[in-house]
């Protein structure tokens, strides 16, 4: 078998291939890095699956769990719940609300100090605001009553 013709090449093509091939080898490199920085998923969730109310004052202590179980939220989001409390054979008196899970804050929408007469139920509508971080777990918020 004859061997290939070689076409002499002046140095200016050459030079002009090299440049070629380098650029487009950048381009391709730069395009990969932005689609894989883009494709990153930098958001913040937070998966908050029960909201445990613990009631304290008078060295007692109730846990009320409630499940939660809410869509994927984002970073800094309020959000809004009810719970029932019980006045109890002797009443209650809610205080003061404060978050017992890192990051978190919580508080009341219902006026405080809310008094629950004995034998009465009512309904206290509290918030959380979501951290700034990822998370998934329960949320614990406290309520000081007496």
């Amino acid at each position: 078998m004859p061997d290939p013709v070689e076409v002499p090449t002046q140095p200016s093509m050459k030079r002009a291939r090299k440049i070629a091939s380098v650029v487009a080898v950048i381009i391709i490199a730069l395009s990969f890095g932005i689609l894989y920085g883009l494709s990153m998923n930098s958001a913040v969730t937070v998966n908050v699956m029960y909201v445990n109310i613990v009631l304290r004052g008078n060295g007692v202590t109730e846990t009320i769990p409630v499940q939660f179980n809410h869509e994927t939220l984002g970073p800094g989001e309020k959000v809004y719940f009810s719970v029932t409390l019980k006045g109890g054979a002797q009443g209650l008196t809610v205080s003061s609300v404060s978050s017992g899970t890192s990051g978190f804050t919580a508080g009341s929408a219902t006026a405080l100090p809310l008094t629950i007469q004995a034998g009465q139920i009512s309904t206290l509508k509290l918030f959380f605001v979501t951290p700034d971080h990822d998370y998934a777990g329960d949320l614990t918020v406290y309520l000081s009553t007496s």
